[in-house]
């Protein structure tokens, strides 16, 4: 199963009461980025990171799974060295993770954000 596959995050959550959301992009950028939109690939971080979030969570709303916990990171803020130097090398990792929590944070059901 992919977790840029809404069908396979469907199939994965029914009947559970929780899901645990390991996941994280590890795309790093190339240089057919400058000509090409990168957010194409399946392994972008806007996909991994944000698109993968909102499917889980309108799967878990469809299928009536109440929680979710999320580990993203170690809770760097945006603007620290660490965060700066990943959104630079890998695709905007950290941005689109932050993209991901802010709508995890805006749905209805329970969550956990580690």
């Amino acid at each position: 199963p992919q977790v840029t596959d809404p069908a396979s995050i469907e199939r994965l959550v029914a009947g559970c009461d929780a899901v645990l959301l390991l996941h994280g992009a590890t795309r790093t950028r190339k240089l057919s980025d400058l000509w090409r939109d990168a957010t194409e690939d399946p392994a972008h971080a806007k996909n991994v990171n944000c698109a993968a979030v909102a499917a889980t969570i309108a799967a878990c709303e469809k299928a009536g799974c109440g929680r979710i916990v999320r580990v993203t990171g170690k809770g760097e803020t945006p603007w620290s060295i660490f965060s700066i130097l990943i959104n630079l090398l890998g695709s905007h990792a950290k941005t689109w993770n932050y993209e991901g929590e802010r709508l995890l944070r805006a749905c209805t059901l329970d969550y956990t954000i580690v």
